[in-house]
């Protein structure tokens, strides 16, 4: 019997494999069926195999939900990891709230490793936009850039005639 839930992601975010555990704890079973725009992956069976594409991503939770300490640790960590692999610039292509204050945590700490290009997600850029930030806010070490909208979903997924 699984003692953690456990996500493994692709890298585009597409999509993902999750323990038992894990799909318990967000209370999908066999009987769940698959969200508009997403699918669980099922067996001959119909038992779950864990694997999700698109919005059936989303479906599963993501516990536990790290602290703001623990974010910014988990940022100098990937950071400094980066960095040894040779990377000085990387984008963050989904970045919310607590992505964008870790990252800035990490910064003030002086524990930001590389250059990092935030793209902010649509619920941060309302608030960024009611402050008057503007794309390009930041320095050198930390920028704001773009806005990441949701409208394409992934070819590697799509069905297949």
């Amino acid at each position: 019997m699984p003692r953690h839930p456990v996500r493994v992601s692709h890298r585009g975010g597409h999509t993902a494999v999750y323990n038992s555990l894990a799909l318990r704890g967000a209370n999908i079973t066999r009987d769940t069926p698959d969200p508009q725009g997403g699918r669980y992956g099922r067996d001959a069976q119909g038992e779950l195999t864990g694997f999700a594409a698109e919005t059936a991503v989303d479906r599963v939770k993501r516990l536990p939900v790290p602290t703001a300490r623990e974010a910014q640790a988990g940022v100098k960590l990937i950071t400094e990891l980066m960095a040894a692999a040779g990377l000085t610039s990387v984008h963050d292509a989904d970045a919310d709230k607590a992505n964008f204050v870790a990252y800035q945590d990490a910064l003030a700490a002086n524990e930001l490793s590389l250059r990092v290009y935030v793209m902010v997600q649509p619920a941060l850029f309302e608030t960024l936009k009611s402050v008057g930030l503007r794309t390009g806010f930041g320095d050198d070490r930390l920028r704001l850039g773009g806005l990441k909208l949701y409208v394409d979903g992934s070819l590697r997924n799509a069905p297949c005639a």
